[in-house]
């Protein structure tokens, strides 16, 4: 039954921890190294433009050899494109050791995506001893220049105590950058801040006062971009009336859009919810069925319920 349910705080907290790096895990992925978008300066050189048209078709035996053309230029884009090309392993060998030497290269023109990339492969210790503290240097650097990812993973960084001492005010302030840039990971994030509030992680100060109204406003932002984690946190808004009235019809609907991303904590609450007939007629063969896919896709909650019903 939903009373034995665990509290909607840390509901919302599974949410968000499902996209917070772990703190202590070496090898946890912070990000997707990034490529340079389609067309950057591909008017003015033609090696670079050649590489693009060539990229754009997926013609990964020509892309590498225009790419590093222009790169050899001291293009940094290119030189950017040529270090995920390294790290993709698209049309050269995989290779983190020259994918990090690309992205330097780029880097220490003041390119933001070869100052994002080598963060990651510095956090992640791809290519070279994994380092914190340079990670988050060079994540600062791509961050002071407005890049949304840089500026979430620096407050992931902040909040896990990793490359600086761990400060919750300044993740906050990181994550509401990234939020305001419409990053949805950044704004579920922000939205967690509203939430907890009060609660003080650590008997730490989060950076903000604990605000319902805020925390739905920030997650609603995310599902309205699709984001799983943000519609399944609207769900919860709704389900327990917190920032909004409660409406179990409505909470169904956002655990419902979550659910179909595959996303294992809405599977299992769309299952309490057809267990108690909250938003839909009780139904305990469809609670069962919801709640066997949560627990498929590795959630804890559904395993034990199963293991008690």
């Amino acid at each position: 039954m939903l009373g034995s349910r665990t509290p909607s705080w840390f509901l919302i907290a599974i949410a968000v921890a499902a996209i917070l790096p772990c703190p202590g895990v070496a090898t946890g992925q912070t990000a997707t190294p990034a490529p340079e978008p389609a067309g950057v300066n591909a008017v003015s050189e033609d090696p670079l433009a050649k590489a693009q048209e060539a990229y754009d078709r997926q013609n990964y035996a020509e892309a590498p050899m225009f790419y590093r053309a222009a790169a050899d230029q001291r293009n940094p884009g290119a030189q950017n494109r040529v270090g995920f090309m390294y790290s993709k392993g698209l049309g050269v060998s995989s290779d983190a050791g020259e994918a990090l030497r690309w992205y330097r290269k780029a880097a220490d023109q003041g390119d933001i995506r070869g100052e994002f990339n080598l963060g990651v492969h510095y956090h992640n210790g791809e290519g070279v001893a994994r380092d914190d503290a340079e990670a988050l240097r060079w994540f600062r650097l791509a961050a002071d220049q407005g890049d949304a990812s840089a500026q979430y993973t620096l407050g992931t960084m902040y909040d896990a105590g990793e490359g600086a001492a761990t400060d919750r005010v300044e993740a906050t302030r990181w994550y509401r950058k990234a939020a305001e840039q419409g990053l949805p990971r950044a704004q579920v994030a922000l939205g967690s801040r509203y939430y907890q509030g009060g609660l003080k992680l650590e008997g730490e100060d989060l950076g903000v006062v604990k605000d319902d109204a805020q925390a739905l406003r920030w997650f609603r932002k995310a599902a309205e971009q699709g984001d799983p984690r943000g519609e399944y946190s609207v769900g919860l808004s709704f389900e327990y009336g917190e920032g909004t009235d409660k409406d179990y019809a409505e909470a169904m609907t956002w655990f419902r859009k979550s659910a179909d991303h595959g996303f294992a904590p809405a599977l299992y609450v769309i299952g309490t919810l057809y267990e108690d007939g909250k938003g839909v007629p009780r139904d305990l063969e469809q609670a069962r069925g919801w709640i066997q896919k949560a627990a498929a896709r590795g959630d804890d909650q559904a395993r034990r319920w199963l293991a008690t019903h």
